[in-house]
């Protein structure tokens, strides 16, 4: 370490600062000291010293606030025993030559040294014997236990002077390197000695084999490919020297085993010609893609593709350019890619020849893996396979090979034929987490216990020890690291609690072994995360994210890099405006998540703001506008309500209690709110009210390090309280109060820390802070700024703390400048001090001597202005302008429209007047015949509903200006007709409002009978009629079409029908006042009218249509019935009650209810991936299912809206389900047409069903 003493002092600062010191050394500080007192003014007064001492102060606070924590130097990597390392040492290494001598298992471990037992006399069976080894001398052995080549093979090797032939002399020389430098699976360990050379990479770019023969000889004519050919003297490809574009050129070979070139090992150097000069390029690989014979017959050439592995790309190139019909030997060519385990060979045939090789099993139940398992080439395709999974290797269509160990026949997995056969390399491969299936089979679900348990079994049969000790491996690499996933899993499938975890599958981790298994657990993280490459999963930020405070202290413990290194990220909780006025929402990065809300915080921030998960993502500021705009004003309906019940009664809950409970109501899983993002939107408002479940862990957790890590501490300053509320996390700032980290009734003007933060504050003029101004004063005007409703009701237990001012703003017109709708919903339930609040004018620039809703309205918070309005606040300001005053200044469009909207609003009850007194005035004239009347009064349209909420009247007996009400209209319609006219009056008046779009319950309240709103429409005052009741009715007065609709089989005896919207019937009724002697008549047709417009909608039509399908009717009485809703139909069509738009169709779209989500169907290819019961319960599902062939077969025939995805279903599920006659009418009747599919289409869907079926 340096030594502060000998340098000048001002070097020493700046080294101090680049090397990150927590605090400067005592003699450096004299040294400062002596040299500032020896300057020229060095007898200063007692304040300049003062000063200066402050300042120093401040500034080593800087440096440790700066400083990065120290690194971990002293950090030494824990042994335990069952470890297997490597060694050096002279004892038993021997000449290096067998690695096995210097590979072992630990068998003790010391302070300082390691017991280890060299594999060589574990497998001579003298496991007792151990050797005695410096740690400094050991690492941990993650390599795999087999490599490509074997002591003697012939390879060429990447030298310094070019590719140059060797022989292998050794394998692992580890005596080659430092011990200490390999501290992780991705460490440069070198594989082979090959003469002067050592090899770090078992891989081609670096290591070769050397061929003994070659397939072509000098001289021999041949093809090359120009892609793969390599150009002598420019080292580009061939084919980008020719510019040609040809993909195969003729030439002659030249040369074989052209060795010493700098950059690659050629096998052949060849000549061309081309435009008359010749030119030579060399051939990388001795295989069909990259040279081949000139007179080379295509179908050998095609299967001599597969042996060597050739791309897929080649094969289809082959299979094209030659016109090769493989379906004509089409078993040979699939024996051939699963003997020679060619995955390019295998995806070919899957998706270019169509041939289904994927998910083949064969008559011993052995499955794609199984049969390649029982072929020397196996290892070729397991390494295929690990880089896929690894995402070393793109390919364009990935195969679905299932590594789950399946068992076959004769109960064995693909694993299991491995060993039989002896394939170590195989093997080592398959369960290598370098070579990626490893981390596959790890998982329980791909490798359980029983398939484990006879992998043991047969390996321990087989007797062979390098197998053991690739199992042995394997087992603790696939517990430790199902435990590791267990406690850092990165997206856990759902949340559970530390307790049950510590009880159930993190027992290891809770007892006398705890802190050991912690340190396994931490050295398996930061050993294998970054090898994974993205397969591990795993990452100790879920460890804080879900607040398990025992598991961190005990990670932390046992190695708290895992934590200090992590490159943390978050999804910010700040304020977006998501609350406030809609159309000024900040949705900048709507649809995009990784925008600049997408945070790098340190540990500190990171444990503050906990899961990222329940952050908002973009789905939550793309939530619709109306839904932004209903939310706040039921947030404004309910301070009102709960303001009101204060006054009456005392409460100990609050506001937020209160909306805490709506929105848990909303959002609850019974609760069907039709739109995700809406819910998203509701569930990250009461996340922010209440907290999550994971909050008082990380309070736990950050408490622990403030307590046991002083460089945290020295990070908790003001700022670390203002990201509390500027997160929203009221836990904590709850936690720093009690704590004392922070005191609200200091004064913040004298709080140094206060000022480092103080620009960031807009409610201060230039970040200057008055001197009266409190610590808690600032903190609730910062939870106005940030939009933090909890932490503001938290701080603001008292009046007092509200009416505080602060350079002119007071809470409310400060929370009404930023538009913050709950904020002031919350303080209007504070009654006395809101009721001094609204009443004060501001006093801030440029909006003094003006109320708070005259400051929302101008900022173009039209909500929050009208609010205010009806919270009491003055209309206008001192000068007597108004809110339209104010809003029409603003930039903003809406803002400018809703002022029109406003002056228009207040013109329209005047407009309805003079069209009433028009209608008034034509009706009492003596030309108004009575089909005259019929005629003014649909043009006058004085009796829609929807014209007086236009003209701001929303209640049937609510009067306009000059005293009409919609009742007294009707009324005078009628004066002075007889019944024929009452029954048109009533039948036009009623159908007018429902013809006007779909009309829904509880979505209208105008004719309700009293002008107080309810919260639902109440079902039961629906009038209600028996069946048999009404045929009465209809008999007297000679009704004939309803009876005969009414009379039909279908119709139970007894049963009720429903006549909708009854208070609309019955207000219209009696509005007319129709004299007594035609009551009864104009009654009964009334009803018949709405009887016979409700039986031919949706609702009425489809409840007989699906009452007779799902009884299995015959398709007679279908027919009946269908033929019923088109006479109806036309009925109500032809007497003018309806449009056809909302007329019953008979189409395929609705749906028969029955089934629920356990049905069969839904566990099954492909349904379970996009259908529910829900969807299940489509009409022609329910008839193939339930096997209603004559019925499925009517509605094919009659019916519209069938669609070739629905043709496709119905085969797959009659196939499914072996119903043959359905499977007869789709694909053998020859006299059915009209299909939308072809009949190539509806046999591939009958395979599909049987296949799903087994």
């Amino acid at each position: 370490k340096p030594s502060y003493s000998r340098w000048p002092a001002t070097i020493a600062v700046h080294c101090a600062q680049f090397i990150g010191c927590q605090r400067l050394p005592e003699n450096l500080s004299k040294t400062m000291g002596k040299k500032s007192r020896s300057k020229k003014g060095g007898g200063q007064s007692a304040a300049n010293k003062l000063e200066r001492k402050e300042k120093l102060k401040q500034r080593r606070e800087q440096q440790l606030e700066q400083a990065e924590s120290a690194p971990d130097d002293d950090y030494e990597r824990p042994y335990f025993v069952g470890d297997r390392v490597w060694f050096i040492d002279r004892e038993s290494f021997g000449e290096g030559d067998n690695p096995l001598m210097y590979r072992g298992i630990v068998k003790a471990v010391d302070e300082e040294t390691l017991a280890v037992t060299p594999l060589q006399w574990k497998f001579d069976g003298r496991d007792d014997r151990t050797v005695r080894v410096w740690k400094q001398n050991a690492f941990l052995d993650f390599a795999d236990m087999t490599l490509r080549f074997e002591v003697g093979d012939r390879v060429v090797c990447c030298a310094e002077t070019g590719w140059d032939p060797y022989t292998v002399d050794y394998l692992w020389p580890v005596s080659e390197i430092e011990p200490q430098s390999i501290n992780n699976p991705i460490g440069p360990l070198p594989m082979y000695k090959c003469g002067p050379l050592t090899a770090q990479h078992d891989e081609d770019f670096i290591i070769r084999e050397h061929p003994l023969t070659f397939r072509l000889k000098t001289g021999q004519k041949a093809v090359l490919n120009t892609t793969k050919a390599i150009a002598i003297g420019s080292n580009n490809y061939v084919h980008f020297e020719l510019g040609s574009g040809e993909l195969w050129i003729e030439g002659t070979v030249t040369s074989l085993d052209v060795t010493g070139l700098a950059y690659y090992y050629a096998v052949y150097e060849c000549a061309y010609e081309h435009n008359g000069r010749q030119y030579k390029c060399h051939i990388t690989r001795d295989v069909d893609e990259h040279i081949a014979k000139i007179d080379g017959d295509p179908r050998s050439r095609l299967l001599e593709s597969i042996e060597q592995d050739c791309s897929r790309n080649h094969l289809k190139h082959l299979a094209k350019e030659h016109d090769i019909d493989v379906s004509i030997f089409r078993d040979l060519v699939i024996a051939k890619a699963i003997h020679f385990a060619s995955y390019d060979a295998l995806c070919w045939l899957q998706f270019d020849c169509d041939m289904h090789v994927q998910h083949v099993i064969d008559p011993q139940g052995n499955t794609l893996l199984h049969q390649i398992a029982m072929h020397p080439h196996a290892l070729r395709f397991i390494k295929t396979l690990g880089k896929i999974e690894l995402n070393e290797l793109r390919v364009e269509e990935r195969l679905e090979v299932r590594l789950h160990c399946r068992l076959n026949n004769n109960r064995k997995s693909w694993l299991e034929i491995l060993v039989d056969r002896g394939n170590i390399k195989a093997l080592d491969a398959a369960l290598s987490p370098n070579q990626g299936l490893g981390w596959s089979l790890a998982r329980k679900s791909l490798l359980n216990d029983e398939a484990l348990r006879l992998l043991q079994d047969a390996i321990k049969k087989s007797r062979d020890n390098v197998m053991q000790m690739i199992l042995d491996s394997f087992v603790k690499f696939r517990t430790t690291s199902q435990r590791c996933s267990q406690c850092m899993d990165e997206v856990p499938t759902e949340k559970e609690s530390e307790d049950v975890l510590l009880e159930d599958t993190l027992l290891p981790l809770k007892g006398g072994k705890a802190e050991q298994n912690a340190q396994l657990i931490a050295r398996f993280y930061s050993d294998w995360g970054p090898a994974s490459k993205g397969r591990f999963g795993c990452d100790p930020a879920t460890i804080m994210r879900l607040g398990y405070s025992e598991l961190f202290i005990l990670f932390w413990k046992a190695d708290a890099r895992i934590f200090k290194n992590l490159d943390f990220w978050m999804i910010s909780r700040e304020n977006r405006e998501e609350f406030c006025q809609p159309e000024l929402a900040d949705i900048e990065g709507r649809g995009n998540v990784h925008d600049n809300r997408k945070l790098r915080p340190d540990l500190l921030t990171f444990i503050l703001c906990g899961d990222p998960f329940t952050t908002p993502f973009a789905s939550v500021c793309s939530v619709e506008v109306y839904l932004r705009r209903n939310y706040l004003q039921k947030v404004i309906r309910m301070s009102r309500g709960f303001r009101e019940q204060k006054q009456m009664t005392d409460t100990e809950h609050d506001l937020l209690h209160t909306l805490a409970t709506y929105l848990r109501a909303e959002t609850a899983e019974n609760n069907n709110i039709y739109c995700r993002d809406h819910e998203q939107f509701l569930k990250y408002k009461l996340n922010l009210l209440t907290g999550d479940d994971t909050v008082e862990g990380r309070i736990k957790i950050l408490d622990h390090l403030l307590r046991v890590e002083p460089q945290f501490k020295a990070k908790v300053k003001f700022s670390f309280v203002l990201d509390c509320i500027r997160y929203r996390q009221t836990r904590f700032l709850e936690y720093l109060i009690e704590q004392c980290y922070v005191k609200p009734t200091d004064m913040a003007s004298i709080n140094r820390d206060v000022h480092k933060v103080a620009s960031k504050f807009t409610f201060l003029k230039d970040g200057n802070i008055p001197k009266d101004v409190s610590v808690r004063t600032l903190l609730c005007y910062a939870c106005v700024q940030f939009d933090d409703l909890q932490s503001l009701a938290w701080i603001c237990t008292t009046d007092g703390a509200l009416l505080v001012t602060c350079n002119g703003w007071n809470l409310l017109t400060f929370a009404s400048y930023l538009g913050r709708v709950e904020i002031v919903a919350y303080l209007y339930t504070r009654n006395q001090a809101f009721d001094s609040l609204v009443k004060t004018r501001c006093q801030r620039k440029p909006y003094d001597n003006t109320y708070a809703a005259h400051i929302a309205a101008s900022r173009g918070h039209l909500i929050l202005a009208e609010a205010l309005l009806e919270m009491d606040c003055p209309a206008t300001d001192r000068k007597g302008k108004t809110l339209e005053s104010y809003a029409k200044m603003s930039e903003h469009e809406f803002v400018r429209a809703w002022v029109s909207e406003r002056v228009s609003e207040r013109e329209k009850p005047q407009a309805l007047d003079r069209m009433i007194k028009k209608l008034f005035k034509f009706l009492s004239s003596d030309s108004a015949t009575t089909e005259k009347k019929k005629k003014y009064i649909i043009d006058s349209k004085c009796l829609e509903e929807q014209v007086w909420k236009d003209g701001e009247i929303y209640w049937h007996n609510e009067k306009t200006p000059s005293g009409f009400t919609f009742s007294q209209v009707l009324a005078q319609c009628y004066r002075g007709e007889g019944p024929e006219f009452a029954l048109w009056l009533c039948t036009q008046t009623y159908f007018l409002s429902c013809n006007r779009g779909y009309y829904s319950l509880g979505d209208d309240y105008f004719w309700r009978t009293d002008k107080a709103t309810p919260d639902t429409f109440n079902i039961e005052e629906w009038a209600q009629f028996k069946i048999e009741e009404t045929l009465v009715v209809a008999r007297e007065y000679n009704q004939d079409d309803l009876v005969r609709f009414l009379s039909k089989p279908w119709r139970p005896k007894g049963q009720l029908f429903q006549l909708e919207y009854r208070t609309k019937r019955d207000v219209i009724f009696r509005s007319i006042n129709v004299e007594s002697e035609h009551i009864g008549w104009v009654k009964a047709f009334f009803d018949r009218a709405i009887i016979l417009e409700q039986m031919a909608r949706v609702r009425f039509s489809y409840k007989i249509f699906k009452e007779l399908i799902s009884r299995g009717c015959h398709p007679d009485e279908l027919k009946i019935a269908h033929n019923f809703g088109k006479q109806i139909k036309a009925l109500v069509l032809a007497e003018d009650y309806s449009d056809s738009d909302r007329l019953y169709d008979f189409n395929m779209k609705y749906y028969q209810s029955g089934y629920n989500e356990e049905h069969p169907l839904l566990k099954v290819f492909p349904f379970c991936y996009y259908m529910t019961s829900h969807w299940l319960s489509q009409l022609h599902y329910y008839l193939a299912i339930e096997h209603h062939t004559s019925l499925l077969e009517y509605c094919l025939r009659n019916f519209e809206g069938w669609s070739a995805k629905m043709e496709i279903e119905v085969v797959q599920i009659a196939a499914y389900y072996n119903h043959t006659d359905i499977l007869d009418i789709f694909v053998l009747d020859p006299q059915f047409g009209g299909f939308l599919t072809n009949h190539a289409t509806r046999v591939q869907s009958l395979f599909t069903g049987l296949v799903v079926r087994g």
